[in-house]
């Protein structure tokens, strides 16, 4: 799959967050979508048992990608979830994120997007850049024409 441009869909988003570190307006929820990746969101400690990082945009956007990237390695599981009017859709469960995560998933168009981490170390989990993206498939090179009948 390649990006059908090289637009961050994040970047015209408006960042919140359950929590930031102390407060602090260096860690605030927007660091993760400023498209800087030495800026970061940073939760609270402790933490708590579920924190989150949401996007919202003035108007639905069209989605079917999204990558992470932190700080450290203090995710162990996590979701990307859409908000669908009344509730939250899980879109891609992860595990151990590591440094860098992609989630593909079938497009949803939606004003909201989120981050859950359900799984994390005892220590305050960060993200360097929370992206979102409409990715269009690569056409398979290895596919013939069909015979000719």
């Amino acid at each position: 799959m390649h990006h059908d441009t090289a637009y961050n869909l994040a970047i015209a988003a408006t960042a919140t967050a359950s929590s930031i570190w102390q407060d602090d307006s260096d860690y605030a929820a927007g660091m993760a979508n400023d498209g800087d990746p030495e800026t970061r969101w940073n939760t609270s400690y402790p933490t708590e048992d579920t924190e989150w990082l949401e996007l919202d945009w003035r108007t639905p956007v069209t989605f079917n990608q999204t990558t992470c990237s932190q700080y450290d390695d203090r995710i162990l599981g996590y979701q990307i979830q859409h908000w669908a009017g009344s509730n939250w859709v899980v879109d891609a469960n992860g595990g151990q994120m590591g440094a860098f995560a992609t989630n593909n998933f079938p497009a949803v168009t939606s004003a909201k997007v989120r981050l859950v981490l359900t799984n994390m170390v005892d220590s305050s989990p960060s993200i360097y850049e929370f992206g979102v993206y409409d990715v269009v498939p690569q056409p398979d090179k290895n596919l013939k024409d069909a015979p000719e009948e």
